[in-house]
């Protein structure tokens, strides 16, 4: 689970046993009066425990969630820990078993200790994913507003970004268009002029504005291709 400490409740990232029926539920009625949840975002980095060593059994079955939603599925005892803790929120982990099974102990506590380090890496890679999507979103979103086609492409001529216009311009196929993923240019010198700058532009770090134009079967006005 990730808490965002400035938002309302959690946000499961793995999920296992639980219908999404459930998970609704429980987000929307339970979350904000869940004793366990509500004391697991105060215990330390890297804590490790059984139910009652979080708080008390006496309170947690005196719980309006326990008694509502954790008990008539069965999920009586739990297991839990603090992956990770930062400003921007808290990554947990936790495990609920029912009477069959009895209470979590010591063999079960060393296996997810065991554990930790890994998912604590995990949620690093996580939260530094997160921040990357959300800044390549905001550039993309930039970019697509832009009225000029602009495509990055590596030194074979492969589309790696397209923006918005861009796009549009190649989906005509009007001189210029977008061949099983490759920028291609329609008449072959001009094609031939355009490949070889593509292959200097990217073996030389010093590479000169280069402009190269592509005439279009509609005979409407020329692009001017400018490649950096």
């Amino acid at each position: 689970m990730l808490r965002d400490p400035t938002g309302d409740g959690f946000a499961a990232v793995c999920m296992h046993g639980w219908s999404e029926e459930d998970d609704l539920l429980y987000r929307e009625r339970y979350a904000a009066i869940d004793l366990w949840g509500i004391v697991s975002v105060r215990l330390p980095e890297s804590f490790v425990g059984v139910d009652h060593e979080a708080c008390s059994r006496e309170e947690v079955e005196a719980s309006v969630a326990f008694r509502e939603f954790y008990a008539p599925r069965n999920a009586l005892y739990g297991l839990g820990g603090t992956v990770l803790v930062t400003a921007t929120g808290h990554s947990l982990v936790s495990a609920y078993r029912g009477a069959e099974e009895g209470p979590f102990g010591e063999p079960e506590k060393a296996i997810l200790l065991a554990l930790m380090p890994h998912l604590k890496r995990a949620a690093l890679l996580h939260g530094e994913l997160g921040f990357l999507r959300r800044q390549l979103a905001t550039f993309t979103d930039h970019l697509n507003r832009y009225s000029h086609g602009l495509f990055l492409a590596d030194a074979e001529g492969r589309v790696l970004y397209a923006n918005a216009a861009g796009r549009e311009a190649a989906d005509l196929r009007d001189g210029l268009s977008m061949e099983n993923g490759r920028l291609s240019v329609a008449f072959p010198r001009q094609s031939a002029a355009f490949r070889q700058a593509v292959r200097e532009a990217s073996a030389n770090c010093k590479f000169e504005l280069r402009r190269v134009m592509v005439n279009r079967p509609s005979r409407r006005r020329p692009y001017c291709l400018i490649l950096m």
